[in-house]
């Protein structure tokens, strides 16, 4: 069974993931450990901060404006809960 990507605001499919088999996850956590006992983990705090700041621009925006977006959607998002609950 594949898994999916579902935007909670729009209830939207964003994407579909295949499975992965055994040997896959292991490889793919294998490199996760080795890029943080390698990399991540010898990197400053000062050097973490501005990569986790840097992080919103690759996704097609400024930090200001993803919290911004984000704030407005779970605020719809939590309205339309409401609406259903009542």
């Amino acid at each position: 069974m594949a898994y999916q990507t579902i935007n909670p605001f729009t209830e939207e499919l964003v994407k579909t993931f295949q499975e992965h088999t055994d040997l896959q996850l292991d490889a793919i956590i294998a490199t996760a450990e080795a890029t943080y006992e390698n990399d991540w983990s010898r990197k400053s705090l000062v050097e973490r901060k501005a990569s986790s700041r840097r992080q919103p621009r690759f996704c097609g925006g400024s930090a200001t404006s993803s919290r911004r977006r984000s704030r407005s959607r779970w605020a719809s998002c939590s309205e339309r809960r409401r609406q259903r609950l009542n």
